[in-house]
């Protein structure tokens, strides 16, 4: 169903074209330092700079809805009376955090490595996904 009429930059109403409901394609605007951010990154993951930004966007709409049906769910639990008392969960964090510390000192984390690490995996499951058995 249109929606209105399409305009040039410069306000001029383009001739047949119509805006839908349906979003066919859409422009984003980064800065020059965030487009060499951008194809540093689909570089290193051996895909294009548009195809990277789909994806991300892509899964910010995936865990945007995981994150809304999260939200209902907790409120129905919650208006069917299925929740812990607050005494309850200080004392399950107290358990937690008591856990946690006798469970011995934090070690250094490897920053580096594991972003190198991370790399890797995903220039792998890009190439899986290029080069399918």
């Amino acid at each position: 169903m249109p929606l209105g009429e399409a305009r040039s930059g410069n306000g001029h109403a383009l001739p047949g074209a119509r805006f839908f409901r349906t979003l066919k394609t859409m422009e984003v605007s980064f800065t020059p330092e965030q487009e060499a951010q951008l194809a540093k990154i689909a570089a290193s993951a051996g895909t294009e700079p548009e195809r990277l930004v789909k994806e991300a966007a892509l899964r910010l709409l995936q865990e945007d809805a995981r994150f809304r049906a999260a939200i209902r769910e907790g409120v129905a639990q919650a208006d069917r009376g299925e929740f812990i008392e607050e005494e309850e969960m200080n004392e399950t964090l107290r358990r937690m955090w008591d856990e946690g510390q006798a469970s011995g000192k934090a070690k250094q984390v490897d920053l580096t490595g594991l972003r190198q690490e991370a790399r890797l995996r995903l220039a792998n499951m890009n190439h899986t996904r290029r080069n399918p058995l």
